[in-house]
């Protein structure tokens, strides 16, 4: 069973907006809503400034990401440089030399491989999550344009009839 997501402060602002528009009242004979100016234009200013805080967190995730794959390079190397002093102490055995070097390659390629794939997973772990972040941020721009759409000042009443009158 799936644990509920956390809304972010972003996401609560966008839905207290989008229950704002939801609620206003329809102009008769048009897809225009009548919203409480002040109430909209508070919720811009909220969205405005909570904005940095999710760029803010996106940023974290990156430098995550980086962090997560510098502690890959450097495990990676450690053991490279481990199983090179390995094969090199099994090297100087007379009788054990070609068990030595054939080990040492297994453990140079197991190495390589178990780095290869640390990177591989830390690199797919943070294009997940900017994925998702990705699809986040065109959620908020489609809101926010819709919004905007709505609050059009062309479209409202009585803008049509002053472009009349001239």
């Amino acid at each position: 069973m799936k644990a509920p997501e956390r809304k972010s402060e972003l996401e609560a602002l966008l839905d207290e907006l989008e229950s704002a528009l939801g609620e206003g009242r329809r102009v008769p004979l048009t897809d225009l809503v009548m919203v409480d100016e002040a109430t909209v234009l508070e919720l811009v200013d909220q969205i405005r400034r909570a904005l940095p805080d999710e760029v803010q967190k996106a940023a974290w995730i990156i430098r995550d990401r980086e962090k997560i794959m510098a502690d890959a390079r450097a495990i990676a190397e450690k053991t490279v440089i481990e199983a090179q002093g390995r094969a090199g102490q099994l090297i100087t055995q007379d009788e054990v030399t070609r068990q030595a070097q054939a080990k040492a390659g297994e453990i140079v390629a197991e190495a390589q491989r178990k780095a290869a794939e640390m990177r591989d997973g830390a690199e797919a772990y943070a294009g997940d999550v900017l994925s998702r972040f990705e699809n986040e941020l065109l959620k908020v721009l489609e809101i926010v344009r819709h919004g905007k759409e709505r609050l059009n000042p062309k479209a409202r009443p009585g803008a049509q009839n002053k472009g009349r009158a001239s």
